[in-house]
């Protein structure tokens, strides 16, 4: 019942009076919500209403119909999720109004911009700041070739993990990762999905390794014929045991003057060690040794990562271009 669940909530947090005025915030919002799903569902019963008596008027203005409708139903998420975090309805047509200018003058559609907002505000952005970037994170899913929900997933994975790390305001740093994400497409024609990174950007962040640092080896591991979920996967079991690797083989993690991993020496360090300890063991006992770093292709992986970052240093070429 509302009491009990009241009275829960108040022996939770110590403050019966605070908890069921926060129980009427969320009474209220969820209110609010059932009206916005009342409001749309009378809208879209007028829409259908219209629509039958306009179809006998020509395909062309069914199909603006049509397309009204499908407005209409792209605007209702965002009303819902918009309302539960308690914008005015005033906030919400404002939202929808910005978002439609945005995409009249971008390569990007109304419900791309929506969802890209409603997705940011869902994952706990701030919904003024959701709204004022979700046109640029759009536009960076068109760019890219993704869906702007799945965009502002990757750009929030990596905002959430790193983002305290980075230089500059809130709006610069969503925006350098936007162009990281769409650098890494062009430059190596890779995506980046919000599960392969997760795990990688933790790892990354114990080890100071940056975001450009991330993407170039992930697609240094692409260039050298390891499909994406191959080159994520390798990426993070490499920098996961890493550092526990460093320690049962006795190399060193090298550090350049900047706190940054120096990977040349690094690997090398690595691949030397595991040769002089596991190497009069076999072939198939150094492969394992390595696979235990980075995943079943772990040889594989550490000998082009080595190779990118040897003579003429690929690696830090392709690094470059990223920063």
């Amino acid at each position: 019942t509302v009491t009990a669940e009241a009275t829960r909530f108040a022996a939770a947090n110590g403050n019966v009076g605070a908890s069921l005025q926060r129980l009427d915030v969320v009474t209220a919002r969820s209110n609010m919500a059932h009206a916005a799903i009342e409001e749309n569902l009378q809208r879209r019963q007028k829409y259908q209403q219209g629509l039958v008596g306009m179809i006998a008027m020509g395909a062309g203005i069914r199909a603006a119909v049509l397309k009204a409708a499908e407005v209409q139903e792209q605007r209702f998420p965002l009303r819902i999720g918009l309302a539960l975090r308690g914008l005015s309805e005033h906030d919400v047509s404002s939202s929808i109004d910005q978002a439609r200018e945005f995409a009249r003058r971008n390569p990007v559609s109304l419900q791309g911009v929506l969802d890209t907002q409603l997705t940011l505000t869902q994952r706990g952005m701030a919904p003024d700041f959701a709204k004022k970037m979700s046109g640029f994170v759009a536009n960076v899913g068109a760019l890219t070739g993704q869906e702007g929900t799945a965009t502002a997933n990757v750009v929030g994975e990596i905002y959430d993990a790193i983002g305290s790390r980075m230089q500059g305001s809130s709006e610069q740093r969503i925006r350098k990762i936007g162009d990281i994400i769409a650098q890494t497409k062009f430059q190596f024609g890779m995506e980046l999905a919000p599960e392969g990174l997760r795990k990688s950007l933790q790892a990354a962040s114990r080890l100071n390794i940056g975001l450009e640092e991330l993407v170039t080896v992930m697609g240094t591991l692409k260039r050298a014929g390891f499909d994406e979920n191959s080159s994520g996967q390798a990426t993070e079991q490499l920098l996961t045991k890493l550092t526990a690797a460093s320690q049962k083989y006795g190399f060193q993690i090298v550090r350049n003057t900047d706190g940054t991993m120096d990977w040349y020496h690094t690997l090398r360090d690595l691949r030397q060690e595991i040769g002089t300890q596991v190497g009069a063991q076999g072939l198939e006992a150094v492969d394992a040794a390595f696979g235990e770093i980075a995943g079943p292709k772990g040889k594989s992986a550490i000998t082009a990562l080595f190779t990118a970052v040897s003579g003429a240093n690929a690696f830090g070429a392709e690094l470059a271009k990223l920063r």
